[in-house]
This record gives structure tokens, C-alpha cells and sequence, in this order.
């Protein structure tokens, strides 16, 4: 009867010693699962879709398949940035924002109808390089021989030979004073060695998307300078024209007024049926 007695006691302090303890820890475990899932569960839903790109290109290699993907080109005016620059050398009238890409989109027009122009002459003489005389030639075709003309035509002259001198005076220092590998080389831009505001590397990418073949150095540095040259007259122009007005903003209706008061500019305009956005003349 002890030894029963015994055995039963020791049941009882079995059961009610370690149990309990089994109990707590499968329920802190239950409770481990039910917050890491509670957890998990919105951070699942959260999640942003995956957007698959659309393949621009398909490039076969050894059989297999190849997509290749592209980024888009985000739209911004192209030179925006060097008119503004170019306006606040001028005076201080501002231009406008919506003026100003008008503005923009019309030399970038004007420079692809040059290009393409020079690459036709190019074609047509059997030769495989643009010159920066070609350009000439073209800019003489079409803007006739005025004012205007000459006065553009002298300054890309000055800028290219400002550009020659400095890659001439560049490459003596270079070949005379050895410059170590622990100097650093302090390098120019072309612009700068133009004397230019307009970026020469943005006029020659334009060039180049119209024209396959070979273009020489001092080609996109001719027609950047007769470009900003170009930019330069017009915005006094449309300058002149608010103040007159008595604005102290030039607007599209300015600008517009600007370019049709140059004669070769207005005639070029309308052969490229070029009209600024926002303006009442058609």
C-alpha cells in the first residue's frame, strides 16, 4: 500500500511539474508561428508587381535567344539650358519656359536641316567626309548673303580658329613639358576652346544620326558657332520687341516676331513650315 501510495505521489508531482512546462512552450511556439505569419502575410501583399520590360531587340547567339532591353530617353529640350545662359549675357529679360523649348526645338530642326543638307552635298560630290566647308556651302544656299549671314559666317569663322589655335597650342605644351602620371590633366571642353556657350558634342551627335558617314573635327565646330550666332540675333530681336512692348518677359508671340524679323530667318521658317507654339502668326 506505501509503495502504490509511493508511485502515485510521484505521478501526481510528474504531472503537474513538467507538464505545465510542455504546455508553455508549445504555446509560445503557436504564438512564434501565428506573429511570424501575421507578419509575412502583409509584407507578401506589399509587394510592388514585377513590370516585365518589353525586348526592343532580339539577338540570336548559339541558338539561344537574347533579349536586349533599352532605357527611354526622357524628353527635355535639347538646348534649353545654353539659351538660357546665352539670354542672361544679353540683358535681363527672361524668356519664358514655353518659349524657350519652342525655341530649342526650332534650332535642333534647323541644325537636322542642315545636316542633312551638307550630307546630300557630300553625296553628291562622291567624297566620304563632311568639312566644315561643306556647311558653309549650305548655309549660303539657304540663308542667301545678307546682314545676317555674314555676320554669323565671320563669328563661326573666329570660333574655328580660336578652336584650331588652342588644339595646336594643347598639343605643343603636351609634346615639350612631359606631364606625369601623378599630375592631373586639367582638360577643356570644345566649347570653351571655341569660346561657345553651345554644347559642339550635342550638334555633332546631331550630325551624326544624319549623316553615316565620316565628319571632320572642325565641322560641328563651324555649326555650333553659326547656330548660337543664329540664337543670339533672334533673342535680341524678340528682346527689343517686349521691351518696346513694354514687357519685361519674352513670350512665344515675341519670339515668333523676332524670327520673322529677320528676312533669310522668316524665309527659311516658312520653307521649313516652321511655327513657334503659342504664337497668333500662321
Amino acid at each position: 500500500m506505501e509503495i502504490y501510495n509511493i508511485k502515485l505521489m510521484v505521478g501526481i508531482l510528474i504531472i503537474f511539474g513538467f507538464y505545465p512546462k510542455m504546455i508553455s512552450v508549445r504555446y509560445i511556439r503557436s504564438r512564434k508561428r501565428i506573429k511570424m505569419s501575421q507578419v509575412q502575410e502583409p509584407v507578401e501583399m506589399l509587394d510592388a508587381p514585377k513590370v516585365e520590360s518589353t525586348p526592343v531587340e532580339n539577338v540570336e547567339n548559339a541558338g539561344d535567344e537574347k533579349t536586349v532591353h533599352r532605357r527611354k530617353k526622357v524628353h527635355a529640350s535639347t538646348f534649353g539650358a545654353y539659351i538660357s545662359r546665352m539670354r542672361n549675357t544679353l540683358g535681363d529679360v527672361p524668356i519664358r519656359d514655353n518659349a524657350l523649348v519652342s525655341f530649342s526645338d526650332i534650332l535642333e530642326t534647323i541644325i537636322i536641316f542642315l545636316a542633312n543638307e551638307a550630307s546630300r552635298l557630300v553625296i553628291a560630290n562622291k567624297k566620304e567626309t563632311m568639312f566644315a566647308s561643306d556647311i558653309d556651302t549650305v548655309i549660303k544656299l539657304h540663308f542667301g548673303l545678307d546682314d545676317f549671314t555674314d555676320r554669323a559666317l565671320f563669328e563661326a569663322g573666329s570660333s574655328l580658329e580660336k578652336y584650331r589655335l588652342a588644339e595646336e597650342d594643347h598639343v605643343a605644351i603636351s609634346k615639350d613639358v612631359p606631364i606625369e602620371k601623378s599630375e592631373k590633366r586639367t582638360r577643356k571642353m570644345r566649347s570653351q576652346k571655341a569660346g561657345l556657350i553651345f554644347s559642339i558634342s550635342r550638334v555633332e551627335n546631331i550630325i551624326r544620326e544624319n549623316f553615316s558617314k565620316r565628319v571632320a573635327e572642325y565641322a560641328p565646330v563651324f555649326l555650333a558657332s553659326f547656330i548660337q550666332e543664329f540664337a543670339r540675333s533672334v533673342l535680341q530681336e524678340a528682346s527689343n520687341i517686349a521691351v518696346d512692348d513694354g514687357k519685361k518677359m519674352i513670350t512665344s508671340q515675341y519670339l515668333c516676331d523676332g524670327l520673322h524679323n529677320i528676312d533669310v530667318v522668316s524665309h527659311l521658317c516658312d520653307h521649313l513650315n516652321i511655327h513657334v507654339a503659342g504664337s497668333r502668326r500662321h
